[in-house]
C-alpha cells in the first residue's frame, strides 16, 4: 500500500516528517519504510472520508480503520493476519504520539483507545523422545554440533 496516492498537502507533509522523525530516533530501515506505508494507507483512508487534517481525526476514525485492517484482503491473498494488523496500529500509535509531542494534536485521538494484543499459537514443546531421535539422526559430529546450538539457542 506504499504507492497509494495522497493528495492532500498536509498529509504529504506529514508522512515526510514521520520519516524524518523515523530515521532521527534511530528506527532500523524496515520500521522506516513499513512504518509510514501504514500511515499512508490511513491517510488516503482519511482522505476518501473528507478529512484532510490531523484535526478532524478522532478515535472513532481510528476504530473503523482497524475494522477495515480486519477485512481487507492482504497483498498476497488472504486476509491480513492479527501481527500485520497489530503493525499498522503501532504506526498509528507511533505518529500520533509524535505529532502530540511535538504540539500539533491537542488530544491524541490513539490515547483513549485499546485493541486486543494479537494472539501468538502456543508452542509446541519436543518430547524427549523427539529430541532422542533427532540427535540419533545426526550423521556427524558437525550435524550433532549444529543440533546443539540450534536446540540450546531454543
Amino acid at each position: 500500500m506504499k504507492h497509494l496516492p495522497i493528495y492532500n498537502k498536509e498529509y504529504r507533509d506529514l508522512l515526510l516528517d514521520f520519516k524524518l522523525y523515523l530515521e532521527r530516533t534511530g528506527y532500523n530501515k524496515g520500521s522506516r519504510e513499513a512504518l509510514p506505508s501504514c500511515l499512508r494507507e490511513f491517510f488516503y483512508r482519511m482522505e476518501g472520508l473528507g478529512i484532510h487534517g490531523l484535526d478532524g481525526i478522532m478515535p472513532g476514525h481510528i476504530l473503523e480503520h482497524w475494522e477495515y485492517l480486519r477485512t481487507r484482503p492482504s497483498q498476497r491473498g488472504g486476509s491480513l493476519g492479527e501481527s500485520q494488523i497489530n503493525h499498522h496500529l503501532y504506526a498509528l500509535k507511533t505518529f500520533m504520539n509524535f505529532r502530540e509531542a511535538v504540539g500539533d494534536l491537542e488530544s491524541n485521538p490513539f490515547g483513549a483507545l485499546a485493541f486486543p494484543k494479537p494472539e501468538h499459537p502456543p508452542r509446541k514443546v519436543l518430547s524427549t523422545e523427539e529430541i532422542k531421535a533427532l540427535y540419533g539422526a545426526c550423521e556427524t559430529l558437525r550435524d550433532h554440533a549444529m543440533l546443539s546450538l540450534f536446540y540450546g539457542c531454543g
